[in-house]
């Protein structure tokens, strides 16, 4: 299977309170387009986008396997400052899907 894209789940590690904050970053690589961005909600929600996207990017249904997925956890520091800025998505599969399709289509 061809890998299309690259889809990376960043979290970081649990804080004091007990909360653990979600990013994604997204790489085409046809077009070699980045797509970065903030989500609520968890890795299953970024991981159901292998799903979404299938249908929102390329108009059919069922999994993209050719969108490899990987994840890492860092510390609370770290993902801050690496998402500092960072545009936010949402927190459905589809509504991130759309996101990163609206961003794709940009300039």
């Amino acid at each position: 299977m061809k890998t299309n894209a690259l889809l990376v789940c960043l979290n970081s590690k649990i804080d004091k309170n007990g909360n653990c904050y979600y990013a994604f970053i997204y790489t085409d690589n046809t077009t070699e387009k980045v797509v970065q961005a903030t989500i609520s909600g968890g890795e299953s929600n970024i991981y159901a986008i292998r799903g979404a996207c299938g249908m929102v990017l390329h108009g059919k249904d069922g999994w993209n396997d050719g969108i490899r997925f990987s994840s890492e956890e860092m510390s609370i520091r770290k993902f801050d400052q690496l998402t500092k800025g960072w545009e936010y998505a949402g927190c459905r599969p589809e509504t991130i899907a759309q996101f990163i399709k609206t961003k794709l289509e940009e300039a």
